[in-house]
């Protein structure tokens, strides 16, 4: 079904990718590549709240994938709302950045592999009678704790970054935001279809999503989640 999608894109079809992609995700399947190419789909269609949707979930399968974060940094700037986030401290946006070098699965094939060598390295400094090489094997096993307790760090992050559902991309081409979860409540401000918001919290079938410059309740039909 995957190839058959890629074969309609090619060839121009690009409703009938946008189907077969659909009923992929339908079977219960996902993955990086099939979030990344149905949002390319979309974009062709010119549906940009879709297209930045689907990056975005594609993002959080293949995050260092620079195609990905090309087209996605691409649809950004046809939305109406031009939103600067706020400032990170400088190590934390690096410890991202890292996070960012590879999936779940890298870091997870990265950890399992220090941990055997940690185990190795061990093991033989407990066998081996050479005192010198006993010594050596000693001052390495520090270090790999570190950075193995690292890793395990980083693929934690990244196990959390992929099951979040806190985040949404607008729908609809305009929403008014109010001050409350109630039909008549104050207006606050507008976003538009491809914003992504930050869901704080939900009220029957309102959100209160936030923005760094500001919060306010939308009806939950005019997002659709991350």
């Amino acid at each position: 079904m995957f190839n058959i999608a890629n074969k309609f894109y090619i060839d121009d079809k690009i409703q009938e990718a946008v189907d077969e992609y659909e009923k992929i995700l339908e079977l219960g399947y996902e993955g990086g590549e099939i979030y990344f190419n149905l949002g390319n789909a979309y974009y062709k269609l010119g549906n940009i709240g879709k297209a930045i949707l689907y990056y975005e979930k594609a993002k959080k399968i293949i995050p260092g994938d620079s195609d990905l974060n090309n087209n996605l940094n691409l649809a950004n700037l046809l939305i109406a709302d031009k939103i600067t986030p706020l400032p990170e401290l400088f190590y934390i946006r690096y410890f991202k950045k890292f996070a960012r070098l590879t999936n779940q699965s890298g870091w997870m094939k990265i950890f399992l592999t220090l941990y055997i060598i940690l185990c190795l390295i061990i093991c033989i400094r407990i066998i081996v009678k050479i005192q010198k090489l006993r010594i050596i094997l000693h001052k390495l096993i520090l270090p790999l704790i570190f950075l193995t307790a690292f890793i395990l760090f980083v693929l934690v992050y990244s196990n959390y970054q992929l099951d979040r559902h806190d985040w949404a991309v607008v729908m609809s081409e305009k929403v008014d935001a109010g001050s409350s979860p109630i039909k008549d409540s104050t207006e606050l401000f507008s976003i538009h279809e491809g914003t992504k918001v930050k869901i704080n919290r939900t009220r029957n079938n309102w959100i209160e999503i936030s923005l760094p410059d500001g919060m306010g309740w939308i009806k939950i039909e005019h997002i659709e989640i991350i």
